[in-house]
């Protein structure tokens, strides 16, 4: 009976099928649907014209996607603060830093890990090092909800800024950095992110590992943003 409902949402704006057999009999049955397009989809796929002039609307979770179809409208991601509920406040003696990575590629991950074996020469004291791949969500909230800083990405190579991984630290009270590009610093000129990139990375993980803090004020920030945004 799926014909039943008023309102339809395509996650990545996905037909259920090639030919749009089902979106037609929407369109013949005076149905309305929309395109929520969230990553990859838009960057690697494109997008079906055919769902595209029919929705009501098409709305996206990621800047980026707005220079490749400037028609849609962007929606912060919707996140679910229930994790907050399991946030704590960290004193750890040296700072934990965690790198949760869903694609090594996208994320910059290889040339974080150098940049963070070079940290460890001249700063290993102060701080321990965590990458978690290949792990359920539970296990990888466990390990963050313990630690104090996520880095999240350098690089555009898998889109802009930050996604879910940041929203669930800051939901933890971890500080996060990422690499927000001009055009983000532009759309989000008040956000709470640390900004890193490959040629400030050390510096700026320098700056709050050794500023208590500088650290303490970016995790509040950071859960203060996403509870307002």
């Amino acid at each position: 009976d799926l014909l039943s409902y008023d309102f339809y949402i395509y996650e990545t704006g996905t037909p259920l099928s090639r030919d749009f057999y089902f979106e037609k009999k929407l369109l013949e049955n005076n149905k309305k649907f929309m395109n929520w397009y969230i990553g990859l989809d838009v960057r690697t796929r494109g997008i079906h014209k055919f769902m595209d002039e029919n929705a009501t609307k098409s709305i996206t979770s990621e800047l980026d996607h707005l220079t490749l179809n400037p028609g849609m409208e962007f929606m912060f991601l919707p996140f679910n603060n229930k994790v907050s509920e399991q946030s704590i406040s960290n004193c750890n003696e040296k700072v934990q830093i965690i790198h949760s990575p869903r694609n090594r590629a996208y994320k910059g991950t290889d040339r974080i890990l150098e940049l963070i074996d070079e940290l460890k020469l001249s700063h290993g004291n102060l701080f321990d090092f965590h990458l978690l791949e290949n792990l359920i969500f539970d296990e990888v909230i466990e390990v963050k909800r313990k630690c104090d800083l996520l880095i999240e990405q350098i690089g555009d190579s898998g889109g802009w800024g930050y996604g879910s991984n940041s929203l669930e630290a800051f939901a933890l009270g971890l500080a996060v950095a990422t690499e927000m590009n001009e055009h983000y610093e532009k759309f989000l000129p008040d956000h709470p992110f640390i900004n890193i990139n490959e040629d400030n990375f050390k510096e700026k993980i320098i700056e709050v590992i050794e500023d208590r803090e500088l650290l303490n004020r970016k995790k509040r920030e950071g859960n203060e943003w996403l509870k307002k945004t």
